[in-house]
Formats: C-alpha cells, structure tokens, sequence
C-alpha cells in the first residue's frame, strides 16, 4: 500500500513540475527554488517560497483524491478513513494548520492503515 499511496504523492509533484515546463520551457527539476518561484507565480498565490508549498497544496487539493485512489486500488475493501493515512504520510508536516489532522487522528488512521496493510488486495509480484 505504501508504494502505492507514494507513487500518487510523486504523480503530483511531477504533475507540478509538468505544469512549469508547460510555462517556462527549459528548467531544471533539480533547481526547486527556481520551480517554486515559477509555480507560485504562474499560480498567483501567496504560500511561500520554498519546496514545502507543493505538500502544502497537495494537503489543500489532493488528500482525499489520493485516499480514493487507494481505495480502488485496494478494491474498495474498507472505508475511506482506512486510506486517510497513506494520503496524509509526507504531507501533514507542511499543512496549514486549519487542514492538519490531529494527532489522535493520526493514530486512529495509522491503526485503521495496519488493518490495509495486512489485508489489502493489491496483487503483488513474489
């Protein structure tokens, strides 16, 4: 489940960085900065300077999505609060605090993702 829920949370920041190319042809992944000076500009928005701002959009716009992503995946085996976990795991960090989940929140998905990662119905290769 994990490298399931991370190669959705990586989607996003290559989907950030596809957006830049698609706006100013030419730079470099590697120079964050530079990627986040272009995306806050071409994006109009005041979040910050630093590579923090794509968690920060991905805990405004994407937890739930990628929660629902997992859960297909997975079957639809449990309710969405199982997947909540994965979708928040790299993110929570850099919430603002009115997104952020508490930590007895957390704990309650982390408790709730064991079940997934023990159960879940994800064919994986031997």
């Amino acid at each position: 489940m994990e490298w399931a829920s991370t190669l959705l949370h990586e989607g996003i920041h290559a989907e950030m960085y596809r957006f830049i190319e698609e706006q100013e042809p030419g730079v470099f992944p590697d120079d964050r900065e530079e990627i986040m000076k272009l995306f806050l500009r071409f994006k109009e928005t005041e979040w910050g300077n630093d590579a923090s701002v794509q968690h920060y959009r991905m805990s405004q716009e994407y937890i739930i999505p990628i929660a629902e992503a997992l859960r297909k995946i997975d079957n639809n085996q449990y309710p969405l609060d199982y997947y909540m976990y994965f979708a928040w795991d790299g993110v929570r960090p850099y919430a603002p605090t009115r997104y952020r989940p508490s930590n007895e929140m957390m704990s309650e998905w982390a408790t709730k993702a064991n079940i997934v990662r023990i159960n879940h119905t994800i064919p994986c290769p031997d």
